[in-house]
Parts: structure tokens; C-alpha cells; sequence
């Protein structure tokens, strides 16, 4: 069964799944004035020990990117490493004020590439 934990309301929704191992996290921005995120959702992958790309939002940055794809590691956000960041640290990184730029490292999921992007937060569906 998912287990709940106490985060603030609006900020990420988690659920743990069996098929993959992995715990999904969902930037879903706070309803509060300023939180805007980088058009994406992101996972802890357990048997990786690394935060890759869940799924991407239509019309989000990541989307506009067109570079961005599900699988892939998010290796730092603002100059920080995120392997070993909690969900409220890589949150409080990846989401930010609407319209703020953010400098996000990505790598391919095959381990193919290394992607550095100066990303523009924007709220999304």
C-alpha cells in the first residue's frame, strides 16, 4: 500500500510502486503565488539510487526543449548534485518563482550524453 507523508499541501504527490521499484515524485506546483516548475515529473529510482525523468507535462519547458525525455537522470539542479537530495531538496530546487531561470543537468538514459540547459520555470497543468 502507498505510504503518506506530511509535505506541503500542493507541493509534490508521491506513490510507491511495485512494478519498477521506484517511488514516483510529482512537481505539481503550489497553489500558493509564486511556485512554478520546469514542465516535468521526476522519480527516485531505487534500483539506480538516482532521480530520473517520470513523465513530461504538455506545454511545460521541458516539453518546448524537445530534448528531455522520460528516463533520463537529472544529475544537478542550481549547481547542486541531487543523487543524494530528499524530495523536499531537489522540490525546493527544481520549483521556484514563475518566469526564474534555473541551471538543470540532465543525463541520458543510456548514459549517452550529458544536457546542460538554463531552464525557465513556468506554471503547467
Amino acid at each position: 500500500a502507498p505510504t503518506t507523508s506530511t509535505l506541503p499541501e500542493g507541493l509534490v504527490t508521491g506513490a510507491a510502486g511495485k512494478d519498477d521499484d521506484a517511488v514516483s515524485m510529482h512537481s505539481t506546483g503550489s497553489r500558493k503565488r509564486s511556485k512554478a516548475g520546469l514542465g516535468f515529473t521526476y522519480k527516485f529510482k531505487k534500483d539506480t539510487g538516482r532521480w530520473s525523468v517520470s513523465t513530461i507535462k504538455p506545454g511545460g519547458w521541458a516539453e518546448l526543449n524537445g530534448k528531455i525525455q522520460s528516463g533520463d537522470f537529472i544529475v544537478s539542479v542550481a549547481g547542486h548534485k541531487v543523487d543524494d537530495l530528499d524530495l523536499e531538496r531537489i522540490t525546493k530546487r527544481v520549483q521556484g518563482e514563475e518566469g526564474t531561470s534555473v541551471k538543470i543537468v540532465f543525463e541520458k538514459a543510456d548514459g549517452s550524453e550529458t544536457m546542460t540547459f538554463e531552464a525557465v520555470r513556468s506554471k503547467t497543468a
